[in-house]
């Protein structure tokens, strides 16, 4: 891997559009995997234990430190896998689609605050949704219930999205991590692809470093895809749009 400034992972489903997409923004690039590959910017992440959680970031960190990390759960994609509301498949939504990514954070964290990097140079820790239509939502609206994620696949959904929230919340005041919460809708038609999500998540992030002296505060908020950092009404958001 080239040692370059920034070292960027995604974390959470199976794609190049990230990686791919970071050669073009000066960074250096690796993303998970849930099984072997030839790819030497992968690396294979078992989401249902902590030890691989901790073994994931030794081996991407082996050139240079991660100064960005993305988690993202595709409920989207999760609800074609996970269909049936079964013992089995309730357990491996937990395992590795609630359970996994709370391992991945907490380490993340850990090794962000022993980087001691603060100001527009600290790390950022994105959370990234793609949102499905649920039962009740659909249902209500007198849709085909078809499209829906099952149940298991909404909770754990909402679990990720709760988790996010929350451990934003709860380092609103840490000088050592950035957070960023992003909510993508299976309906946008602007950004159904991982290309385009790739592409506007990368120029935010470098339009938020080139502006981040004008930080006055923060607050929790989810964005949307196409989003601007710093265009809002009133005050500062973080997270805001």
């Amino acid at each position: 891997m080239e040692n370059m400034k920034n070292l960027f992972l995604e974390a959470g489903k199976d794609t190049t559009a990230f990686s791919d997409a970071a050669k073009y923004t000066n960074r250096a690039a690796v993303r998970t995997c849930s099984a072997p590959t030839d790819d030497q910017t992968a690396i294979l992440w078992h989401k249902n234990t902590p030890i691989s959680a901790k073994n994931l970031l030794i081996k991407a960190e082996q050139n240079a430190k991660i100064s960005e990390a993305l988690l993202y759960f595709d409920e989207e994609e999760c609800a074609k896998v996970l269909k049936n509301v079964s013992i089995s498949e309730c357990a491996k939504a937990l395992d590795t689609e609630c359970a996994g990514f709370q391992y991945l954070a907490v380490e993340l964290l850990a090794r962000f605050k022993k980087q001691n990097r603060s100001g527009s140079d600290r790390p950022k820790l994105i959370f990234l949704v793609r949102k499905n239509y649920s039962l009740v939502s659909l249902f209500r609206e007198g849709m085909d219930l078809s499209l829906a994620s099952a149940p298991h696949v909404s909770a754990a959904a909402a679990s990720f999205m709760a988790f996010a929230e929350n451990l934003a919340t709860a380092h609103i005041k840490s000088d050592f991590v950035d957070f960023f919460l992003i909510l993508a809708d299976c309906a946008d038609e602007n950004f159904r692809g991982d290309a385009e999500l790739a592409q506007w998540l990368f120029q935010y992030l470098d339009e938020f470093a080139e502006q981040r002296t004008k930080i006055s505060n923060r607050a929790v908020q989810w964005i949307k895809p196409g989003s601007h950092p710093f265009r809002i009404g009133r005050g500062f958001s973080l997270f805001g749009r």
